[in-house]
């Protein structure tokens, strides 16, 4: 197995989330929540985090104040991406903080930076997310790897990314949050052929065929086997594998389509 099966559950400020046991020793601050402890109503209960799903602007505002404050930030020193669904990861700092929280206006898959007490943001409603950290060179990032992104190897571009400013590989830490197992990430042969066409039949242990042309794809697995391939330590590559679409307490778009919220991955250093 090219990872670790690793995760802390703990309760907020009122707010029930995942963490890697690893980031945590590092004390890097970090988190995918539960849907529970904000202010949405309907399908959007509870704690909904962009308006991008239809949901009221003062309600996000609120439930993003409450999840930023259980970690310690504030909207002011915040970033969050808006995904496209592409390998784009983009660099950012303290000028861009605000941005991305209510208007979805930071369009790319990925954040990375190197500045302390900039929180780092990616959605999620089953996609699989990853937060990583170089505890040498001190730089944090946070990826929404969607089928399409994994398929054009986003993991493996952020690692690369990590290197090229001259972080050791092999002392990243990485965190992939609960997202749709493979128990319910049923597909058409586009999904597996696009994975495929990239890692060139190193899936075998990640894609099965359960009937002509139908397959179960896990996510989870490409990605951290994409983090591997690139040199991480398995050890150093932490997984909650819990499927957002079997539990009700995640959003998810499998189970619910349009009819949902979205979650939030955070990750941020402290100086």
């Amino acid at each position: 197995m090219e990872y670790t099966v690793a995760y802390r559950k703990t309760v907020y400020g009122g707010i029930r989330a995942y963490s890697s046991p690893l980031l945590d020793s590092y004390g890097v601050i970090n988190a995918f929540p539960e849907r529970h402890g904000g202010v949405s109503e309907g399908f959007y209960g509870s704690l909904n985090l962009p308006t991008s799903t239809g949901d009221m602007e003062e309600n996000v505002r609120e439930n993003t104040r409450r999840y930023l404050a259980a970690f310690g930030a504030v909207p002011e020193t915040a970033v969050k991406s808006h995904q496209v669904h592409s390998d784009h990861i983009l660099r950012v700092t303290s000028l861009d903080g605000g941005k991305g929280l209510l208007a979805p206006n930071v369009a790319c898959d990925g954040l990375l930076t190197d500045e302390p007490d900039l929180t780092l943001l990616a959605s999620s409603a089953d996609c699989p997310l990853i937060l990583l950290y170089s505890p040498d060179r001190h730089m944090i990032a946070a990826v929404h790897a969607g089928w399409r992104g994994t398929s054009l190897d986003i993991a493996g571009k952020a690692v690369n990314m990590f290197i090229k400013n001259g972080a050791d590989v092999k002392s990243l830490v990485a965190f992939l949050p609960p997202s749709i197992g493979p128990c319910c990430f049923e597909t058409d042969p586009d999904v597996p052929e696009a994975m495929n066409e990239r890692f060139k039949g190193e899936l075998d242990d990640y894609i099965c065929e359960i009937s002509p042309a139908r397959y179960r794809v896990n996510l989870q697995g490409i990605n951290a086997h994409a983090l591997a391939r690139r040199g991480m330590d398995p050890r150093r590559i932490e997984v909650a594998p819990i499927c957002t679409c079997c539990h009700e307490d995640f959003y998810s778009h499998r189970r619910s389509k349009t009819q949902r919220g979205l979650s939030a991955a955070l990750i941020r250093m402290s100086k």
